[in-house]
């Protein structure tokens, strides 16, 4: 299903971002959708091994790529981020926060996702949108959504640390 969905997003002019796990994942990354966003857990799953640090989820990024996804962005809640995106391959930590509810958070970085690639966002600020926008619902309470005030203020305080 996931796989027809983008093919048909794609046939169509669309972009596809694809947040899944288990076989949705495998079978949409063969599709070759524009962006995946995956947990450590989800990609971890999927190239059958765990991802322990940051060159783990990097190698991690890199990999998917190779299976066929355009852009990923590798979320690690609190840990932040390891992005592969054209030819950067970056780390992105989030400022220490007091985190009161993971819901949504992962929605939010995809959402932050599609912001940057909306406004032709490099690498870099890339990054730094998915995580402000992550961190900044993970710091309200139950369901709600970090508002655009408290991301712009975040973005300033993640850390980018490219691979070389």
């Amino acid at each position: 299903l996931y796989a027809r969905l983008i093919e048909s997003i794609q046939q169509r002019g669309g972009r596809a971002f694809l947040d899944s796990s288990g076989p949705a994942l495998r079978a949409g990354l063969a599709a070759r959708p524009f962006a995946i966003k995956p947990n450590s857990e989800e990609a971890g799953e999927l190239l059958g091994r765990p991802l322990l640090d940051d060159a783990d989820h990097l190698r991690a990024a890199q990999a998917l790529r190779d299976l066929g996804a355009g852009i990923v962005a590798l979320s690690r809640g609190r840990e932040g981020l390891a992005l592969s995106m054209g030819n950067a391959l970056l780390v992105a930590k989030p400022p220490s926060v007091a985190a009161r509810s993971p819901i949504g958070a992962g929605d939010a970085a995809l959402a932050g996702l599609i912001w940057a690639v909306v406004d032709d966002c490099d690498p870099d600020e890339t990054a730094l949108r998915i995580v402000a926008s992550g961190t900044a619902t993970a710091m309200q309470e139950g369901t709600a959504v970090g508002d655009r005030a408290l991301v712009e203020s975040l973005r300033s305080q993640v850390r980018i640390k490219r691979n070389t």
